[in-house]
């Protein structure tokens, strides 16, 4: 690994560790958002639940179907 970022040379290798930082700050980010909707929404969340999207979806339905209608809010675009 070290002989990798030596080819890369110095100031590439600070750019990949800087944007490894950036992307690692933006998913805590995410993260505690997320957390914060669902005590907000009172939803309760098995963290050992793998199954993808599960926060999410959670979010999506209590806020779409929260009275038993649909709001006029659209689910964002799948990543």
């Amino acid at each position: 690994m070290e002989e990798y970022f030596k080819k890369m040379g110095d100031e590439k290798s600070k750019a990949f560790f800087e944007d490894i930082g950036k992307a690692a700050e933006e998913s805590l980010e995410k993260f505690f958002i997320l957390q914060k909707f669902t005590q907000l929404l009172n939803l309760e969340v098995d963290r050992n639940n793998s199954a993808h999207m599960v926060v999410e979806q959670k979010i999506y339905d209590k806020l779409l179907k929260d009275d038993g209608t649909a709001k006029k809010t659209k689910k964002p675009h799948d990543h």
